[in-house]
């Protein structure tokens, strides 16, 4: 999964997203991301704040943790997860288990 990367502590995550959709999931991969639809508007960083609590929800992990580095108003961004490196084998699965769903 190229879009899934160990960096130090830290796991980081490439994604693109489609903000106003009608349920928040997982939808595939888009190119060398992974495509997210959010059910949030792309409005006053709504879109990201509910990007980070569903990630957040999805690995179990405390959404403070989990923090856009790269793209705050692209539909491409890149999110890190810190201190999560012990868990990329967990993360890596439960993304590939989704997208098989």
């Amino acid at each position: 999964m190229i879009y899934l990367q160990e960096r130090g502590g830290d796991v980081w995550l490439q994604v693109h997203v489609q903000p106003g959709a009608k349920h928040t999931a997982w939808a595939g991969e888009y190119g060398e991301r992974i495509k997210i639809r959010l059910n949030a508007p792309p409005v006053e960083g709504r879109a990201n704040t509910a990007l980070t609590v569903w990630l957040a929800q999805q690995f179990g992990c405390v959404a403070r943790n989990v923090v856009v580095l790269k793209g705050e108003l692209s539909r491409t961004k890149t999110v890190c997860f810190s201190g999560m490196a012990g868990q990329y084998e967990e993360m890596r699965d439960r993304i590939a288990l989704a997208l098989r769903g």
